[in-house]
């Protein structure tokens, strides 16, 4: 079926007998500014090409697909100043993959968990998430309750999921909670979760809670999950919270980190501070290897519980460099090893930290700012998967 108005998407929107399971193709752009923004109203099972074409002006409360069926492919759709997520909830037992997506320009704001892409994924049967070169660019995510999961790209996962984002874009974006549990890729993670050469640049990421982190909030997967990131960067970024506060992740526990970078970042939070992560738990199977910050701010509120490496906790890490010459790490307070907190007790391998005394002079671009989307980021290049 081809859609080449807003109107024809609002007919497809509403009636599920005869669209449901079907391949949709968007045929030319798609402006809702003169008429109404219905979400797709029904648990939508099929394929959707936007064959990059822009949705305009959607003014949506929860996402363009409220809810998901069984399977879902979604790909090159370009949401642009809207007020919803691309999704808004992934139900049990989907399998959904979102290739080569953007939002840019979009304003969503939420009481509960919120995300660009998706907002959450509902506990129960395991549901299979794919999310490959997707991009969100020059918005502004803000949560103003108490969601317990808030991200640029999604929100939160619950239960036994299994997650994978590849070659992923954050860059430009305004992220502000009440709530915890945010971050740059996604807010809180209790599922097997891999991340792959994505990046978060440019961005504001402030809570007023814990576990705040660049990449991930709380990254935390139940029995059984496997949670790693690998080759993903964080550069240019400012990110506070109270407790549990890092370059890279805030609260992180029986995952794993590999070859991971923070650069250029501002991080500050009080207990719990680390220009990698904030606060590492579990056990030995919580690593964290190869990993470097680079000229960034690290500021918490005690020696014990802020280091450049990592802030407070155990686990391993092997590797893991804060600063380097011509690239040191600001840390304060200072602890007497400079690499983590005092209270650490996790295994410090091959880790090293070289400090500055006077923090670098980082300034960001402000929430209004961040609205302005550059002319020369469009158009994307079309990508065949």
């Amino acid at each position: 079926y081809l859609i080449e108005s807003a109107k024809a998407w609002n007919t497809v929107a509403t009636d599920e007998s005869t669209y449901n399971g079907k391949v949709l193709i968007l045929g030319d752009n798609l402006d809702f500014s003169q008429t109404d923004s219905d979400e797709m109203n029904y648990p939508f099972t099929g394929k959707i090409y936007g064959n990059g074409y822009l949705i305009e002006n959607f003014a949506g409360s929860t996402g363009l697909i409220k809810n998901t069926g069984n399977n879902l492919y979604l790909n090159y759709i370009q949401l642009t100043k809207s007020t919803c997520s691309l999704i808004g909830t992934i139900n049990a037992g989907s399998n959904v993959a979102v290739i080569g997506c953007s939002i840019f320009n979009g304003s969503i704001t939420s009481s509960s968990v919120v995300g660009g892409i998706v907002r959450g994924l509902l506990n129960g049967q395991k549901i299979t998430l794919i999310v490959n070169h997707t991009k969100v660019l020059n918005s502004t995510i803000l949560c103003t309750g108490d969601g317990q999961g808030v991200g640029i790209l999604i929100g939160r996962s619950d239960g036994g999921h299994s997650i994978e984002l590849n070659n992923c874009m954050v860059r430009d974006c305004w992220l502000e909670a009440k709530t915890r549990n945010v971050g740059g890729l996604i807010g809180y993670v209790t599922c097997s979760f891999t991340a792959s050469h994505c990046e978060v640049k440019d961005c504001t990421i402030i809570a007023e809670n814990i576990s705040v982190g660049g990449l991930v909030g709380r990254m935390n997967p139940a029995t059984g999950g496997i949670s790693h990131c690998e080759d993903c960067e964080v550069s240019h970024c400012n990110i506070a919270g109270t407790d549990n506060v890092g370059g890279l992740a805030g609260f992180f526990r029986y995952s794993s980190m590999d070859n991971c970078k923070a650069i250029n970042c501002n991080i500050s939070g009080s207990a719990g501070v680390g220009s990698l992560v904030g606060s590492a738990w579990g056990d030995a199977t919580t690593t964290v290897s190869q990993s470097i910050a680079l000229s960034c701010n690290v500021r918490g509120s005690s020696t014990t519980t802020t280091g450049g490496v990592l802030g407070n906790g155990l686990g391993t890490f092997v590797n893991c460099i804060a600063g380097k010459s011509g690239e040191e790490v600001y840390v304060s307070p200072r602890s007497g090893n400079d690499v983590n907190g005092t209270d650490v007790t996790a295994t410090m391998t091959d880790c090293s930290a070289s400090i500055v005394d006077t923090p670098f002079d980082l300034t960001f671009p402000t929430e209004e700012q961040i609205k302005i989307f550059p002319a020369s980021k469009l158009p994307y290049v079309y990508v065949t998967y």
